[in-house]
């Protein structure tokens, strides 16, 4: 496909956990794929139902079984499933900087410590004017906020959301994340597929406060 290189003074970008992106882009893609379907030009039409005769998990309406059953149509046809819109949320993040290889990156830094990393950004030569007077801000998945945006309530029961807000409640309570303690394979199958990120961006596949951590086959080069 095509690619892009950038050679400038201060170039960025920040990266964030494999797998917390990957759940982010999980509910994600299921209120966009609603919002699709309640669309009334033919183009839209024709994706939606493109995904729905192609993709198994949009035709299950409980949890965690829908979010077992996604994981599984996109490891199995990655390529495929990837190149369909909104699904492409799920990118790896090697994945979308592929396109830009060769590229002059000054600094990559993690959503997870944005201030911080933000801060020696701007102290990088080249990257004080470039970044002078832009503020940061947090990232946050809103599920209540992405229900209203689309007036889709009936999505954030399906996926078993009813009530909580990545604000205030905590992921351990959402029935997707309770799977992954509960399904140890599952969970391996996962962060192997996204195993490329882990490694070059330097994630731990451990999430003590979520009560889980990898334990599969792959091991890290350092």
């Amino acid at each position: 496909g095509d690619s892009f290189k950038f050679d400038g003074d201060c170039t960025f970008t920040f990266v964030r956990d494999p797998l917390l992106k990957f759940m982010s882009a999980y509910f994600t893609i299921n209120f966009y794929i609603a919002e699709m379907g309640r669309q009334k030009s033919k183009s839209w039409q024709e994706q939606y139902n493109a995904i729905i005769k192609n993709y198994a998990f949009w035709n299950i309406t409980t949890e965690p079984a829908r979010f077992r059953t996604f994981v599984y149509d996109m490891i199995n046809s990655t390529n495929e499933f990837l190149s369909v819109r909104p699904m492409d949320h799920a990118y790896t993040i090697s994945g979308n900087m592929s396109p830009f290889f060769g590229s002059k990156i000054h600094f990559i830094g993690r959503v997870e410590q944005l201030s911080d990393h933000w801060e020696i950004l701007s102290k990088l030569d080249h990257c004080q004017d470039a970044i002078r007077g832009r503020e940061t801000s947090n990232h946050e998945l809103s599920f209540g906020y992405l229900a209203n945006e689309f007036q889709n309530h009936e999505v954030t029961e399906m996926l078993g959301l009813t009530g909580m807000d990545s604000r205030t409640s905590q992921k351990s309570e959402f029935p997707q994340y309770k799977e992954l303690i509960r399904d140890q394979q599952l969970l391996n199958d996962i962060v192997e597929h996204l195993w490329q990120d882990y490694v070059c961006f330097g994630y731990e596949p451990k999430y003590p406060k979520l009560g889980f951590e990898y334990s599969g086959k792959f091991q890290m080069p350092y």
